[in-house]
């Protein structure tokens, strides 16, 4: 029989309490924009994969990856190479996808 998991207090907030958790990170309100721009000079200029960003930025930043969730949920384009680097990494199930 299999014990049930239970999930840690922080997996249960919403993504509007994490938002909210975020903004003494971040003094200006501008989290997102400060997220997506060092995203995109970590990935270009340092060479560093999407995941691997985003831990580089959380740990840069004191916090933790999850809390990063909701802002990546916002940006489809970010979402979407974090999705492709997961799948080349078989951390994700491949989904098949037309050639453009």
């Amino acid at each position: 029989m299999s014990t049930p998991t239970t999930l840690s207090p922080k997996a249960r907030r919403s993504e509007e309490e994490i938002l909210a958790e975020l903004t003494q990170y971040f003094p200006d309100n501008d989290m997102e924009e400060v997220f997506v721009s060092d995203m995109h000079e970590l990935t270009t200029e340092k060479g560093l994969s999407p995941i691997e960003a985003c831990i580089h930025f959380a740990e840069k930043r004191g916090i933790e990856v999850t809390m990063l969730v909701p802002i990546i949920r916002r940006n489809l384009n970010l979402m979407s190479k974090i999705t492709v680097d997961a799948e080349n990494l078989n951390y994700i199930k491949k989904v098949p996808r037309l050639p453009i």
